[in-house]
């Protein structure tokens, strides 16, 4: 463990370290969350390894408890992911009113679950009434939502993957 701070480096540094070895292909999962949760015992386990040089057992124990339950985690919001991807994407590709362009909307949203008429036009290379028309034809495919009241630059957004992506309970 590093000597100052809370250890967020050290969190960062498993993910590159795994993505590296070539454990992993990107850096998934978040051992934050885990370690915050239990943040009176990852603090003390630290603690005692960091200020006193002992107890590197717990402290190994209390960390990797972490990465198997971050794991666990990703694998499950993976697969709740995944299945929404099949069956929106089959919905949109069923759709009578599917293009190119709506596909690649779609496809534009695993990128950016949150988009803006007038910022996602120019990122497809289309007039401002093409892209509303694209973004119109997902809402009425139950894929995008407005998320705000506004008028002007409304924001719409994929809120199934955002309700997936933020509602992933540890396992």
């Amino acid at each position: 463990p590093f000597l100052i701070g809370n250890g967020l480096a050290e969190r960062l540094c498993v993910n590159f370290l795994l993505v590296d070895k070539g454990l992993l292909p990107y850096p998934l999962f978040c051992l934050s969350e885990y370690m915050l949760a239990g943040d009176v015992e990852y603090r003390d386990s630290l603690r005692l390894v960091r200020d006193y040089e002992r107890d590197y057992s717990t402290w190994i124990n209390f960390f990797m408890k972490a990465i198997i339950i971050a794991a666990e985690k990703t694998i499950h919001l993976l697969d709740a992911l995944y299945k929404l991807r099949l069956s929106d994407l089959e919905r949109v590709q069923n759709s009578e009113k599917c293009s190119p362009l709506l596909l690649m909307l779609y496809e534009h949203l695993w990128k950016s679950p949150v988009v803006e008429t007038s910022k996602i036009a120019p990122i497809l290379n289309v007039s401002y009434n093409t892209a509303a028309k694209a973004v119109d034809n997902l809402c009425h495919l139950d894929v995008l939502v407005t998320m705000d009241s506004k008028i002007r630059y409304r924001k719409f957004g994929y809120e199934k993957q955002l309700h997936i992506i933020q509602h992933i309970e540890f396992v």
